[in-house]
This record gives C-alpha cells, structure tokens and sequence, in this order.
C-alpha cells in the first residue's frame, strides 16, 4: 500500500466504532440506574416491613398505616420508574446489536479493500519487474 493512500473505509469504520462504543456506555449507565432502581425498591418494601414491626401498640398503627401506603406509592412509582429503564435497555441493546452488525460490515469492507489495493500494488510491481526483465533481456540480446 502506498503512503500516499489511505484506506478508503477507515474513517466510517473509526466513526461506527466510536458509535457502537457510545451506545456501550449509554447500555451500561442504564443497568447501572436499572440496579439503583432496584435497591431502592428492596429498601422501601424493608422499611415498610420492619416499620410493621415496629408498630405494635395500637396508637403507633395510624402511623405506621400512613407510613406504609407512602412506601407502597413510592414501590409503585419505582416499579413503573423500573419498566421505562427496562424498554430503554433493551431499545439500547437493539441498537448495540444493529451498530456492532454495522462496524462488522465495514471492517469487512474496508479488509477486502485492502486486500484488493494489496493485490492491485502487487500486480503493479509484478509488471514493473516483467518489463525490467525484458529490457535486460532485448539489452543483451542487441549487444
């Protein structure tokens, strides 16, 4: 391959790369919300138990009763909250496979290409030689 020449699909591979490498973190920032969300789900259902617990006398039971429906309105809005990461996750992982079947495509390209410019330069060479050899050859045979 010559100096002067640059791979032909280098740049649209560099470019679906930094895609595919953007969804990657954008996919990985949504697991990482998607457990937040799930911890904070786990928290509330256990203090909404170990308050029950605690809310033996009969004056504390109010409490406790106004206290547990806050928790279960906030579960509810986590568990909706949950289902909205959910379909993002997987629209980001649709997207991931789509990006990576991209980058794969045009790897493939750009590799045929360069073997195709290799081949091509090397037929050139070949050429080269081939005329070199019969200029020595009608050289020596006029001397």
């Amino acid at each position: 391959m010559s100096l002067a020449s640059k791979p032909r699909f280098e740049a649209l591979h560099a470019m679906l790369v930094r895609n595919e490498d953007a969804i990657k973190r954008t996919l990985g920032q949504l697991e990482r919300l998607r457990q937040e969300i799930d911890a904070s789900i786990a928290s509330a259902e256990r203090a909404a138990v170990v308050a029950g617990a605690a809310a033996s006398p009969v004056a504390l039971r109010d409490q406790y009763s106004l206290f547990w429906r806050a928790k279960a309105e906030e579960v509810v809005q986590l568990k909706t909250r949950l289902g909205v990461v959910d379909r993002d996750i997987e629209s980001t992982r649709t997207a991931l496979t789509e990006a990576h079947r991209q980058t794969l495509a045009i790897k493939e390209l750009r590799n045929r290409d360069q073997e195709l410019t290799t081949r091509r330069e090397q037929r050139m060479e070949a050429r080269i030689m081939d005329e070199f050899g019969l200029r020595q050859n009608a050289s020596l045979a006029s001397a």
